[in-house]
């Protein structure tokens, strides 16, 4: 999908493969792999094309909640399949409603009246526990064991999530994601995932 509005994008305005890889710093054959499925952007490139092109992110990327953009998987994300199928479903939603709202916003600074920062849920003898925090956003990495940064944004809101076991209060595993460019897409997303806990039979505070 992704590849695709690309490639038809870049056509409307009338570049070559070329012309856009010397807009976005890139070869000609990697514009070339985009558009045939083979790599894709990254979240800052993504908002680079959506510039070019003059059309929201979302609507580059295809982005609805039946549609999942997954990069990569993390050791962090295997030990999550591992989980019960149905918190496994949740986190793909959160995922693609995080990615969504991570790459379409402009504004760095918008606070709001009632701040919400933190939230608890709790599904299935499972507690979770999810924070926004402006900074930049870390993966594991499994060669040095740690959280490392993976994106080079200056100023970016992330979404902390933390899974613990309820019966032996364990932590299950630890994630960050990107959640927003101001505080207010980083509340939206704290809100929305909120509502899809509630909406599998969870409570949350």
């Amino acid at each position: 999908m992704l590849g695709k509005n690309i490639q038809i994008k870049r056509k409307e305005a009338k570049l070559s493969q070329e012309e856009l890889a010397e807009l976005l710093d890139v070869s000609r054959q990697t514009i070339s792999n985009w558009e045939l499925g083979e790599t894709t952007p990254t979240s800052e490139q993504v908002v680079m094309l959506s510039k070019i092109f003059k059309v929201s992110a979302d609507e580059l990327l295809g982005i609805d909640t039946k549609d999942i953009i997954i990069d990569k998987v993390s050791k962090t994300e295997k030990v999550l399949k591992r989980q019960n199928k149905l918190f496994l479903g949740i986190y793909i939603i959160v995922l693609a409603l995080l990615l969504g709202i991570g790459i379409y916003g402009f504004t760095l600074r918008d606070f709001t009246e009632n701040n919400q920062e933190g939230i608890e849920c709790k599904l299935n003898n499972r507690k979770y526990n999810l924070m926004i925090s402006p900074g930049i956003v870390k993966k594991y990495n499994q060669e040095t064991k740690k959280f490392e940064p993976y994106e080079s944004y200056d100023y970016l809101w992330k979404i902390y999530v933390k899974e613990t076991d309820i019966s032996d209060n364990s932590v299950v595993y630890e994630l960050e994601f990107s959640a927003g460019y101001s505080y207010k897409e980083a509340l939206d997303s704290l809100n929305l995932t909120k509502k899809k806990f509630l909406k599998q039979g969870g409570i949350c505070s």
